[in-house]
């Protein structure tokens, strides 16, 4: 997997420049002062091969407000450390050729980003802070991608890094940021059906098929990616076991039969990309729901109801969780852990998949520690793959 490769490859490259040249660098105004001259000699017609275009970077550097992930042991900014934040483009912010990245620079980027989540370092820093940093910084690493038009096999291994990302860290995070997690999965598995669709731009016929062999023992993948009309051509030509579970599979998605759905996943698939994602879909659906039925009791209080009863109802893993939705829904939680509802109807619950999350995602876990070992999430999200030629540079 090239993401792997090029984790490898930049590792080497750092402790190459570690013996050649050390920064000197007191404060904020250093690092700005090397910046500007770095941005005199670059050339504005291409894109930028740092994690972090010049003028992004000084824009950043001005405004002096570091995340922990960006600065050294003095508190200084290492501008190798700060990665393109995203904002939104407007007249007045027309971005320029050199403010893109390469395509080595956004795969530099991404494994950047996703080591943060799992850096021991950073483990004083709430998974919620962590996640919004990193998701951000991917936002922005997706809009280059559509605006530079880049299709590769590094691109196909920054889209899967980007869809497991969102897909594993949507289990931890705070149900503030479910929505956009959401929204931003859906965005990376479009982008990734796009890459499909354009596959035949990349001019290496070597890489394309290292795309396609790596993607075939993804059958999942393939098919959700697929129409109905599509699907029902494939299965004339092909009979495997594993492209006909697949096919259930995308159905039951289809169609929120989420007790089938489950049925299927477990007895079928092993940790990978498709089970990640079949489960985030699976609590994503399970906020929304959680959401709709209580905004439908809240208004004009009647009747006093336990939060106990709301945790077994709505499948909570803890009281803590329920109390801060039904806060967020407009119904007040007394002392005594009672609130009062316009109404409260267990048959407002029907629809919800009766699965508690957190055992989902504890299954994963020992399913990642079963095939990987202790192996970081952020390597798991990379590929398993070794290169040995870079082992043997070691």
């Amino acid at each position: 997997m090239k993401l792997k490769k090029r984790d490898k490859e930049k590792k080497i490259i750092e402790e190459i420049d570690k013996k050649d040249w050390v920064p000197q660098r007191t404060d904020v105004l250093d690092v700005i002062t090397e910046v500007n001259q770095a941005k005199a000699s670059a050339d504005p017609n291409k894109p930028t091969d740092e994690m972090c275009g010049a003028k992004d970077l000084l824009e950043y550097l001005y405004a002096k407000n570091f995340a922990p992930f960006e600065i050294d042991e003095r508190g200084i900014p290492d501008p190798t450390k700060i990665v393109k934040p995203y904002k939104r483009s407007t007249g007045a912010n027309i971005e320029q050729p050199c403010d893109y990245r390469t395509e080595e620079a956004l795969a530099d980027s991404m494994i950047f980003l996703l080591n943060i989540m799992d850096n021991k370092q950073y483990d004083n820093i709430s998974i919620d802070e962590k996640f919004i940093y990193v998701s951000d910084r991917i936002r922005a690493i997706h809009t280059d991608i559509i605006h530079q038009q880049y299709v590769s096999s590094l691109i196909f291994d920054i889209a899967h890094a980007a869809i497991m990302f969102y897909s594993f860290y949507s289990f931890q995070i705070n149900c503030d940021n479910y929505d956009f997690a959401k929204e931003q999965l859906k965005q990376w598995i479009l982008t990734l059906k796009h890459l499909y669709e354009h596959i035949d731009s990349i001019m290496n016929e070597e890489e394309i098929n290292e795309i396609l062999e790596r993607e075939q023992y993804d059958e999942m993948e393939r098919v959700l990616l697929l129409s109905p009309l599509q699907r029902s051509e494939i299965i004339n030509e092909e009979n495997s076991e594993m492209l006909i579970e697949s096919f259930r599979v995308a159905d039951a998605l289809e169609k929120m039969e989420y007790g089938k759905l489950k049925k299927i996943i477990d007895s079928v698939f092993p940790v990978s990309l498709e089970s990640i994602v079949f489960h985030a879909l699976f609590r994503m659906r399970l906020i929304d729901m959680r959401h709709r039925v209580l905004s439908s009791w809240a208004g004009v209080m009647q009747l006093p109801i336990p939060v106990s009863y709301v945790v077994d109802a709505l499948m909570y893993d803890d009281e803590e969780e329920c109390i801060a939705d039904l806060i967020s829904c407009g119904l007040e939680v007394k002392e005594d852990k009672t609130f009062l509802a316009k109404k409260f109807d267990l048959r407002d619950c029907k629809r919800i998949p009766r699965n508690i999350s957190k055992k989902t995602l504890n299954q994963i876990i020992k399913d990642k520690e079963k095939e990987c070992g202790d192996m970081p999430w952020s390597e798991v999200f990379f590929g398993e793959e070794e290169d040995e030629s870079y082992e043997e540079d070691k």
